[in-house]
């Protein structure tokens, strides 16, 4: 499974939302409150074994689409890996 579809299941399974519901393109801010992506955010740091910073200055990407979220975590099991 590539991280894209797994963040997606992840964002699905923590929403409670049907899959077909979390596209690549959904905006975080539209599939749930500050405190959900809280919960999001933690269990993919889980499912990945990364730390995503929350503080935004702390990200060089945006992190406002599911697809943001698989390209943020691609780049920081790259990093952790290199390490």
């Amino acid at each position: 499974m590539d991280t894209l579809a797994k963040v997606q299941e992840v964002i699905a399974e923590q929403m409670k939302r049907p899959l077909s519901e979390v596209t690549p393109d959904s905006r975080l801010e539209d599939l749930g409150d500050s405190l959900d992506l809280i919960e999001v955010i933690y269990a993919l740091e889980v499912a990945f074994k990364v730390d995503i910073p929350l503080n935004s200055k702390e990200l060089e990407e945006k992190l406002e689409t599911v697809s943001d979220v698989g390209k943020i975590i691609d780049r920081l099991i790259a990093e952790r890996d290199a390490a």
